[in-house]
C-alpha cells in the first residue's frame, strides 16, 4: 500500500465556499482546478450570482461550480445563465429528472453513509447505464451530518469507499486539510479533493498558505 508519500497520482483540487474576489483571482493564479460558488442561502458562504459572475468572468483557469441545496429548477437554470458556471454542484435530494434538466455538467453529492445506493440515485444510473446519465459527470462524497448539507468540517472513514466506489470520478470532501490530506488521497484514489472549511480563516475566507499547501500535497510536491 502506498505511504502518505507515495501518491499513486496528482489529483485536482477544489476549493469550495469562494465569496472574496482577490481570493478568487489568487486561486485562479495558484492553479486551483476548480472553484465553488455556494448559491445556498442558507449557507454562510452564500455569494449573490452577480458578485459570482464578476469573479468568474476574471478566471483564467479554476473551473467555477454552482453549488445548489433543492434549489428550483427554473432557479438554478437563471443563475446558470447570470454566472456562467461551467459545472452544477447539487447538494439536496435532487432526483433524475432534475440531473437531466441541467445543461451543463452535474456534480451530485453523496453522505458518506449513503454509497451504497448513491443516495438514492443508483437504481437510476442502473437503468439509464453511465452513457445515459448524462449530464451526470461526478459525484462528490461528503460527511453525512444530521442539519448540514455539506462544509462540516468532519472527517469520515474512507474505508467504505473500497467496498462501494462510485461508479463516476468523484471528489471527495469532509474535513480535509493540509493535515490528512495525503493521507486521504492514499486511501481513496479520488479525481480531486474539495477544500472548504480546514483551509479557512473564518467561513468563506481561504488560509491561502493552506491551500497552498494543499495544492503541493494533491500534485506530489
Amino acid at each position: 500500500m502506498n505511504t502518505p508519500n507515495q501518491l499513486a497520482a496528482p489529483c485536482q483540487v477544489k476549493v469550495c465556499g469562494i465569496r472574496d474576489p482577490a481570493e478568487a483571482q489568487a486561486l485562479d493564479a495558484m492553479g486551483v482546478d476548480w472553484l465553488g460558488f455556494n448559491f445556498h442561502p442558507g449557507s454562510p458562504r452564500y455569494v449573490d450570482p452577480e458578485a459570482a459572475a464578476a469573479m468568474i468572468g476574471s478566471l483564467t483557469h479554476s473551473v467555477p461550480a454552482g453549488v445548489f441545496v433543492d434549489a428550483p429548477v427554473e432557479q438554478a437554470l437563471r443563475i446558470i445563465a447570470v454566472t456562467g458556471i461551467k459545472a452544477v454542484q447539487l447538494h439536496g435530494s435532487e432526483d433524475w429528472d432534475y440531473v437531466r434538466r441541467m445543461p451543463i455538467p452535474v456534480i451530485k453529492a453523496v453522505p458518506h453513509d449513503r454509497l451504497a445506493d448513491l443516495g438514492g440515485l443508483m437504481d437510476g444510473l442502473a437503468a439509464a447505464g453511465p452513457s445515459g446519465a448524462a449530464p451526470l459527470a461526478y459525484y462528490l462524497i461528503d460527511t453525512a451530518a444530521a442539519g448540514s448539507f455539506g462544509g462540516s468540517g468532519i472527517a469520515f472513514d474512507w474505508a467504505p469507499l473500497r467496498q462501494y466506489p462510485p461508479p463516476l470520478p468523484f471528489f471527495l470532501a469532509g474535513g480535509l486539510g493540509p493535515h490528512n490530506l495525503a493521507e486521504a488521497i492514499v486511501a481513496c484514489a479520488p479525481f480531486a479533493v474539495d477544500l472548504n472549511s480546514k483551509v479557512e480563516v473564518s467561513p468563506g475566507r481561504k488560509d491561502l498558505d493552506k491551500v497552498k499547501a494543499c495544492l503541493a500535497i494533491a500534485r506530489g510536491g
